[in-house]
């Protein structure tokens, strides 16, 4: 496992990066560098551009400036990444709203279903090798529930690790 704490993103790679709630839970999502602050951020999203606002889930894609984000956790490098924003983009957008798989219908639909169902997606097209993608989450949610609690006391950044469970 390699940490490195308020670093550059890693360029040319895909990435899972998990957001803190403040309440142990996180926000996730898809990440792919576009420089060394910035990044291409797809995820699934319940939530209105005015803030907490409900509506049914929806993909989403957006440029972040990740490095300055007061809420980003953890930024998992899963694989170098020769794609381009809109390769990725234009798989990642048809991955469903809902549960796919019929082992997982007992766990609602939310980001983290949705980050599961793009690396399996992400593997299935080659763009990754990652034949376990419970076992990343679990690596994942790891390395993110080690670094939530100073994200929420604001006692630092965001850490960077490489996957270790995804080459």
């Amino acid at each position: 496992m390699s940490e490195t704490v308020n670093a550059e993103l890693p360029q040319s790679s895909i990435c899972i990066t998990l957001y803190s709630h403040g309440d142990t839970t996180y926000h996730w999502a898809i990440v792919a560098p576009i420089d060394r602050y910035y990044a291409a951020k797809f995820h699934a999203t319940n939530r209105g551009s005015a803030g907490w606002l409900y509506k049914p889930w929806q993909y989403k894609s957006v440029d972040e400036v990740l490095s300055s984000s007061r809420t980003a956790v953890v930024v998992v490098k899963i694989e170098l990444g020769s794609n381009t924003i809109d390769a990725l983009n234009s798989l990642l957008k048809d991955i469903p709203m809902t549960i796919t798989n019929p082992e997982e219908a007992d766990e609602p639909f939310g980001t983290k279903v949705w980050v599961r169902q793009a690396i399996r997606a992400l593997h299935h097209a080659r763009i990754i090798h990652c034949p376990d993608a419970r076992k990343l989450e679990a690596e994942v949610l790891g390395y993110a529930d080690a670094n939530d609690e100073d994200i929420i006391h604001g006692k630092g950044g965001f850490k960077i690790h490489v996957a270790v469970s995804s080459t």
